[in-house]
């Protein structure tokens, strides 16, 4: 039985590492059989992220200002990562605002 992965109100996980992290989100994808993706690839919290980040950037209604301060990044860096996944027209839009 795997520990119920949940976000706590101060930010701060307890335990505050990185590999407790991961372990639970391993145990988590392996309860919901999620543990590969449509191509077989091993799901990872990076993959998890950059699922996040896909999904969220390709909607037209997009704020890549909020969606940057969410990852804890920039927007500069959403588009150099993430730019040639996307419409090049798009991402002109928001390099010109």
């Amino acid at each position: 039985m795997c520990k119920c992965l949940v976000a706590v109100p101060t930010g701060i996980l307890d335990p505050p590492d990185f590999f407790g992290l991961n372990s639970q989100v391993r145990q988590a994808l392996e309860v919901l059989k999620l543990t590969k993706d449509p191509f077989r690839r091993v799901r990872t919290i990076y993959s998890l992220r950059h699922t996040y980040a896909m999904n969220r950037l390709a909607k037209p209604d997009a704020r890549y200002d909020l969606i940057a301060k969410n990852m804890g990044t920039s927007v500069e860096m959403l588009i150099r990562h993430y730019g040639s996944h996307l419409d090049v027209l798009k991402w002109m839009e928001v390099v010109s605002v």
